[in-house]
């Protein structure tokens, strides 16, 4: 891993797991980033010359509603990933928030074990959750 200051114009939006979020909490994090800046780096892997947000979507939607400057510095922590250890690392870092939603956590799943080959069951031991079904396509958390 690597802490670096990156130009906003260089970081793209990742893996979209949220489709809910409550717009409240969205408001008060677009507020902290208007008063005080982005304080938690946002995790991105490096693609191509620039870099795809693995944890920081919505920190980049404010900054972009708030009209910062495309040559603006951000920190970024920069993984080194690879296949579907990216999207992996999203899953994580999304699952620890409770308001992740079960569309969300489904899609990041089957995209997974679809396109990268991971099984449910690795998927399971590194997210702590146990997801029951027969299939990928037909996942059941408990």
């Amino acid at each position: 891993m690597e802490v670096s200051m990156i130009k906003l114009s260089r970081l793209k939006a990742g893996q979209k797991l949220r489709y809910e979020f409550d717009e409240r909490t969205y408001h008060e994090l677009k507020t902290s980033v208007a008063n005080i800046g982005i304080i938690f780096p946002i995790v991105t892997t490096k693609d191509g010359a620039s870099y795809k947000i693995i944890d920081g979507n919505l920190r980049l939607r404010a900054m972009k509603e708030l009209g910062w400057k495309e040559t603006e510095l951000i920190p970024v922590l920069i993984l080194k990933a690879s296949g579907g250890d990216g999207i992996e690392a999203a899953l994580i870092a999304n699952a620890v928030r409770e308001n992740l939603s079960s569309l969300g956590l489904a899609e990041a799943v089957n995209l997974l074990v679809n396109k990268y080959q991971k099984s449910v069951q690795d998927i399971s031991l590194t997210l702590g959750k146990t997801f029951l079904g027969s299939s990928p396509r037909n996942v059941i958390m408990s």
